[in-house]
């Protein structure tokens, strides 16, 4: 098994984060640090990460939560700026990490989950999981503005994909992604000077948030998890 899969199936990180720590010289092999990504790790190997030997989850021993991440709180385990994270809302004592991060001013579904291959296949935007928001915004917007945002637009020196946008009522809207770039949602708005009063997201692949009120999670079902 090559290392960063080792890591990301023993709950270390995503595979994406664990490939960041090889290459930062973050992991241990057999007391030596090894940078190789592509490293196939042998059965008699000690693989160690922060000083801790590191041991693969067993799959039916993960983890899979669906949380429904309220506004103001930080969608990230730890905050430098002591701001109240998720992990105040999870129960469990496991290393577990969110998966499908949401600004600190948005709400709605995130999953927590020991599993790094899960993570990584519903994150990798080879994947194109959807994600689907609810969006209430300071006004209507026009038709030519749908048509524009439907098509994709450039923020930050990057050209959106195309994506779903409905008018559900008065200035509510649902809007579909299959990429989910940092405030993504916020910045193709600001570029037609509207703004986002409140952002919720209610679906993350086959996953709904349903009936979960803020501050609560659910285990994932075994469909949900497939």
């Amino acid at each position: 098994m090559r290392l960063q899969k080792f890591l990301a199936l023993a709950g270390v990180a995503s595979r994406r984060k664990a490939e960041e720590l090889i290459a930062n010289g973050e992991i241990k092999i057999n007391g030596r640090v090894h940078k190789e990504m592509g490293y196939l790790v042998k059965p008699n190997d000690r693989v160690t990460y922060q000083g801790k030997v590191v041991e693969p989850i067993r799959r039916y021993e993960h983890e899979y939560w669906a949380f429904f991440k309220p506004g103001g709180i930080v969608s990230t385990v730890s905050d430098p700026e002591g701001r109240k994270t998720i992990m105040a809302f999870y129960k469990g004592d496991k290393r577990v990490y969110p998966v499908g991060r949401l600004d600190y001013d948005s709400e709605g579904l995130m999953i927590l989950t020991t599993d790094g291959d899960y993570a990584y296949k519903m994150t990798h935007p080879k994947f194109e999981i959807k994600k689907v928001y609810w969006a209430d915004l300071n006004r209507e917007l026009s038709p030519s503005e749908m048509t524009e945002l439907r098509r994709g637009v450039v923020i930050d020196d990057y050209k959106t994909r195309p994506i779903g946008l409905t008018h559900l009522e008065e200035t509510t809207y649902q809007i579909e992604l299959k990429e989910g770039r940092n405030r993504q949602i916020r910045k193709m708005l600001a570029l037609f000077d509207v703004e986002v009063i409140k952002l919720r997201r209610i679906r993350f692949g086959k996953v709904q948030l349903g009936n979960l009120k803020p501050g609560q999670m659910r285990p994932l079902t075994k469909d949900e998890i497939r």
